[in-house]
């Protein structure tokens, strides 16, 4: 033994592919022990081993090698692809393994760990601009805020645009609380506007992340079926790797700090009419009254102004921890991981806190019967401020500059008032309205699932999915009795309890053979979900103890109760057959009959199955003999795809007659206001996509093309009906939206060497959503939800485009020429609805880069956008109360070019306007019918930095001495780094309302939202 040991010696070297370039992640182990370890970032390894023995490198995708240990300390390995293994490398609806060489439609694949240094605790929010044709839209700054992604654009009008999130074979709720479920008050209305849940996919551990493969094409969205209509996000979490036990520790700790605030003039005071008034108001669309700046100039001199901005907003902290530990043997591996974040936020009072607990194993029963199975468990808490209208930043930003923020209460701890007025006379101090006005939310979540693989033969396999995927949120939303909407009713608390199950599995069988130069695969399977959500919203008012947060707190002949109920049910049957011929021409088709339990009806016989398919075809011209001497080709491929989809209503329960519980005298059921429609069908989508992939001088220049059209006819709208038919709302089918792009994959490696590499990928996608015909003929349909301030609100029209925006302009006759009052001088608004703007950019593009030298690393993310417009209502509101720098010529004397409303505007001869207005003596100049919504609508063109990291992994030379620490690295990331734009506003990547909201939602509508902070990350990783 003494001389085995004495035998042993440490062996380093580099573990490279066929082109040069480094393998991180490869596994090399001894044979016939447990020793092992895996190359770091730039290929190297180093590991202990005597004479004799076997080193054996492997990873997916290449041919294992066996290298005999001789008297060299080096031993440099070059891997070969392995064209067989290249079929697991891409994972496509239910598990199945494809090649990607016969893929027809658009994939693309992100490292895990690569959106894991982004340090986002929102793993979404680090997709951004990594996934062409995706676009990932966040609702604020603030801890735990919901995050948003669509993929190729809003196919539905006004139904869910979200993809189906997939993680290890089993799908992954990311549901985000809709208020509709939820209880108003006396001066508290619910419509996803004033307060964020958070989107449940932000309960993943990024850390956990191994993989994230986009399905955007036509195939995989008809196996998954109503699920899949918007696409799929398939999730591939990390596993056991074979070898000695491991256990890895890595920290982050990260400081951020709000640096975009939209600007306000500190030149004009409190009045109006240009006469001093410190208690002058204005109060804008019956909004509520703030304080109007229409006064005269400050007195420099004898004014303190307070930095109310900095003395409110503080630098936000977070720290996360995590400890993994992993190991096997060829036979069975296992993996358990831990993590827990702790975040508090840069807004007072608001904080972010998650802990996630993941076990997961693979044991080899036999040579033909395996199983994966894994178990997750995930609290969080969020504690939040609110949005929106009221809410801390609308406040702060109207806040007189010559009054500090701070003095916010008075002696006896009671709420103080600028204006010495009625609490609900004024909006609440920002500091209050954190403090007082408290809202929180507490998660618990399991998930589990069991994979259970049999190889019979060599050319069949059957397999078996199992999930859970189970949830408990309780939460709550409050005013304050001396808050401006809590006085009324002497304290508002309003309550929710949810609880979500949902159980999913998959059954398939899968049969592969090969005759001569024809290969052939067959997939046949089962798949059903059982997914139900139960929502128990209360409330209460009129507050026993101020400031004592309880529904026990409130008075019994207050309280209300409210359930919702919801449960749907899916079964699908799928198939799918391909056919290759040399691998070099591949054929594929798909199939699925679907049942979808929101289609079923209690009074009418109504069939709730359709059926949606696919075809796929794909070439690899590259394997031609023509191809094959021109040696700058690597590969290359055409594909070709089409396939229809249907999608189900985003809410069960619309076929029949619904009733609902009344609270009124006598109690009881009555008719809900939605109405029934028993020949409701599904949405169906046409989906076509060609293109192809490009690679040239081995492999270190790629292209991949794809071009898409995706039109989507029956929509499924909850459409206004008279009322005379006894409802409000009915759900109806017609019709048809089109949405057509190109998305453009450019790859690199500019630069290969020894010491220095660089990687390099850009993403380039545009979208064009065209409404192309209206339901049932309507002439237009509005989410009210984003009717969030003004006129301005997300609206849809035949011919509009998808991110349409409606709103008031200003009165024009016939030659465009603008009408102006022969009273006032001032323009006229239209006090229309018109189109004033589309929220679409024109392109979007993320830029990728990755350097390594030596031991260092650099990578970042450059994200871009040219067009698409927002509205920016902040700035409308700060004009509106005379703070905002369009204000800021109100002295110069003007005349409107137009011509007067005289009655002779749409004559030969109309009256041109010749009368002179001062606005800084005319504040009604600064009115809601003189400046319209579409003055405040900007065309956005941005360069962002989404993230960049610095990483130094410590040289072997300095670990070699010791047998405690395998690796270990350190690292700097900045999130959110600078942004170059022309928006006058904080940040046009902003949504008004949540994740919860349907069609486009509030994307692109600015209001009341924080901007996302600028963050400093460092930290360290070290494996043992």
């Amino acid at each position: 033994m003494c001389s085995a040991v004495s035998a042993q010696q440490s062996i380093r070297g580099k573990v490279t592919s066929d082109d040069g370039s480094p393998l991180p992640g490869v596994t090399v182990r001894v044979q016939g022990t447990t020793t092992g370890t895996a190359t770091n970032v730039e290929g190297n390894y180093t590991i202990v081993a005597s004479p004799g023995q076997v080193l054996q490198f492997s990873f997916i995708g290449y041919t294992t090698r066996n290298i005999t240990v001789g008297a060299q300390a080096v031993v440099n390995v070059s891997m070969i692809p392995d064209q067989t293994q290249l079929k697991e490398t891409v994972i496509s609806a239910y598990n199945m393994s494809k090649d990607p060489r016969s893929l027809g439609s658009s994939v693309q694949k992100v490292n895990g760990a690569e959106v894991a240094q982004t340090q986002r605790e929102n793993f979404l929010n680090g997709l951004a601009g990594r996934i062409a044709g995706a676009t990932v839209t966040g609702t604020s700054g603030l801890p735990g805020s919901s995050s948003q992604i669509v993929l190729r654009g809003a196919v539905s009008i006004g139904g869910n645009n979200q993809p189906l999130f997939v993680v290890d074979g089993v799908p992954y709720d990311n549901q985000t609380l809709n208020q509709e479920a939820l209880i108003s008050g006396q001066s508290v209305s619910f419509a996803n506007r004033n307060s964020d849940y958070g989107n449940r996919a932000m309960d993943l551990n990024p850390e956990d992340i191994e993989s994230i493969t986009v399905l955007k094409g036509p195939e995989a969205a008809a196996l998954y079926g109503s699920d899949g209509a918007s696409g799929a996000i398939l999730i591939t979490t990390r596993k056991g790797k074979e070898g000695r036990a491991s256990v890895t520790y890595d920290n982050n700790f990260r400081f951020e700090k709000v640096y975009r605030f939209p600007e306000t003039q500190r030149v004009y005071s409190r009045g109006t009419n240009g006469v001093a008034d410190p208690n002058a108001t204005v109060n804008p669309f019956s909004f509520g009254a703030i304080s109007a700046y229409f006064g005269p100039k400050y007195n420099t001199d004898t004014t303190t102004f307070y930095d109310n901005f900095n003395a409110f907003f503080k630098t936000g902290f977070q720290n996360r921890h995590s400890l993994n530990i992993d190991g096997g043997t060829d036979r069975y591996t296992y993996r358990l991981s831990s993590s827990w974040l702790k975040q508090d936020g840069t807004v007072p009072n608001t904080s972010f806190d998650r802990g996630n607990i993941r076990l997961s194993g693979t044991a080899k029963v036999s040579k033909i019967f395996d199983i994966n199975s894994s178990f997750t468990y995930v609290t969080s808490t969020t504690k939040k401020g609110s949005k929106g209208a009221g809410s801390y930043f609308l406040t702060l930003l109207t806040w007189p500059a010559d009054e500090d923020v701070r003095d916010y209460k008075n002696p006896d701890g009671t709420r103080k008032t600028l204006r010495g007025v009625a609490f609900n006379s004024e909006f609440d101090n920002p500091f209050w309205d954190v403090y007082k006005n408290s809202s929180q939310d507490h998660t618990e979540r399991v998930t589990g699932n069991l994979t259970l693989n049999l190889n019979p033969l060599s050319w069949l396999s059957f397999s078996g999915i199992f999930g859970v995927d189970s949830y408990a949120t309780d939460g709550f939303f409050t005013t304050n009795p001396q808050s401006r909407y809590g006085f009324a009713s002497n304290g508002f608390y309003s309550g929710d309890d949810v609880l979500t199950k949902n159980l999913s599995g998959v059954l398939r069988g899968s049969a592969r053979k090969t005759w001569g130069k024809f290969g052939h695969v067959l997939n046949l399977g089962f798949a059903f979900d059982d997914n139900t959500t139960k929502i128990n919203a209360f409330k209460g008012e009129r507050f026993y103890e101020p400031n004592f947060v309880s529904i026990n707190n409130t008075d019994p002949l207050s309280r209300d109760a409210k359930l919702t109920y919801s449960n749907i049910r899916k079964t699908r049957f799928f198939g799918n057959y391909e056919f290759n011929y040399n691998s070099i021409l591949y054929l594929s088709f798909a199939g699925s009959r679907e049942g979808h339990s929101a289609f079923m009806s209690r009074f009418v016989d109504k069939n709730p199955f359709f059926n949606y398919g696919a075809a796929s075809l794909s070439f690899i011209f590259s394997d031609l003999q023509v191809f094959k001497n021109w040696t700058p080709l690597s590969y290359g491929k055409a594909r070709l795809s089409y396939a229809t989809t249907g999608k189900a209503p985003y809410t069960p329960y619309i076929i029949d007659y619904t009733m609902q519980s009344q609270i009124t005298t006598g109690g009881g059921y009555a008719y809900g206001f939605t109405g029934n429609n028993f020949g409701l069908q599904p949405e169906i989508t046409r989906n076509f996509e060609f293109g192809g992939e490009l690679r040239f001088f081995k492999n270190r220049i790629g292209i991949d093309v794809a071009r898409y059209s995706l039109k989507s006819r029956d929509q499924i709208l909850g459409a206004r009906v008279s009322y005379g038919t006894g409802f409000v709302i009915k759900y109806l089918n017609g019709g048809l939206v089109e949405n057509r792009g190109i998305e453009i994959q450019l790859s690199g490696k500019p630069v290969q060497s020894k010491n220095f590499n660089w990687d390099v990928l850009v993403n380039f996608d545009r979208n064009v959503g065209e409404i192309l015909e209206m339901p049932a003929d309507l002439p237009t349909y509005y989410d009210s939800d984003t009717w969030v301030f003004g006129n301005a609100r997300s609206q849809a029209y035949k011919g509009a485009f998808t991110g349409n925006i409606s709103g008031f302009s200003l009165r024009r006759n016939r030659s465009g020429q603008m009408l102006i009052s022969p009273t006032t001088g001032l323009p006229l608004s239209s006090g229309d609805f018109v189109i004033i703007g589309d929220r679409q950019p024109d392109f979007k593009v993320g830029l990728i880069n990755n350097f390594y030298y030596k031991d260092f690393s650099l990578s970042f993310n450059l994200d871009f956008r040219k067009g698409g417009d927002v509205f920016n209502g902040n700035e409308y509101y700060l004009y509106l109360c005379g703070l905002s720098n369009r204000t800021l010529d109100r002295e110069q004397t003007i005349v409107y070019k137009g011509v007067l409303a005289d009655g002779l505007e749409e004559s030969g001869k109309p009256t041109p306007n010749n009368i002179a207005i001062t606005p800084y003596y005319r504040s009604d100049y600064f009115g809601t019918t003189v400046a319209t919504e579409a003055d405040f609508i900007e065309e956005v063109n941005w360069m962002r930095l989404r993230d960049i990291t610095l990483m130094y992994n410590l040289p072997k030379t300095l670990l070699r001495k010791q047998n405690v620490v395998k690796s270990a690295s350190v690292f700097v990331t900045g999130t959110d780094v600078f942004m170059i734009t022309n928006y006058s506003g904080a940040d046009p990547s902003v949504n008004t309302n949540t994740a919860a909201n349907r069609g486009y939602g509030g994307a692109g509508i600015d209001f009341g939202s924080l901007a996302n902070p600028r963050g400093i990350n460092f930290g360290m990783k070290v494996q043992f």
